[in-house]
């Protein structure tokens, strides 16, 4: 299994090779960011799912308010699931909270990117928050990644 600190490392590494400035548009940003992410887990030999449906027929019991809720990138090998993706670029705290909600059920690693710099402190208490409700695994994370709001038009 992948660690945290490795997709960190390798996301940082590989930043700038994603063409990411203020010259492209926002929706080449997400684009970019969730390439990398699935190509990351393919080389890894992760089977990838995109847009996967949260249900009741996953592995960990599934909050009937989160069933039928999409995750944007996850890795899985069968039916056993070992990292889930987010990229949020609105800033609106409800729509990051909805997002952190998704991931806390998933095991293992989970990455949640967002732009909103200003409510940090509030978002890492939602985090905290929603970890807690969710039954853990031992070896499982969860990776907050903020990036720069300045690309955002």
């Amino acid at each position: 299994m992948v660690e945290a600190s490795e997709i960190f490392f390798g996301y940082c590494k590989y930043f700038c090779s994603l063409g990411l400035d203020n010259q492209v548009s926002h929706n080449t940003w997400s684009q970019r960011n969730l390439w990398f992410f699935d190509s990351l887990g393919r080389m890894l030999g992760y089977d990838i799912g995109t847009e996967d449906a949260i249900t009741s027929d996953d592995e960990w019991k599934c909050p009937p308010k989160l069933k039928g809720k999409r995750t944007d990138v996850t890795w899985y090998k069968g039916t056993q699931y070992f990292f889930a993706l987010e990229y949020q670029s609105s800033s609106k705290i409800s729509k990051i909270k909805n997002d952190i909600q998704k991931l806390a059920v998933y095991p293992n690693q989970r990455v949640l990117i967002i732009y909103n710099k200003n409510e940090l402190s509030y978002i890492i208490k939602i985090i905290q928050k929603a970890m807690k409700k969710e039954p853990q695994d031992k070896d499982s994370t969860f990776l907050l990644i903020v990036l720069p709001d300045l690309f955002l038009k």
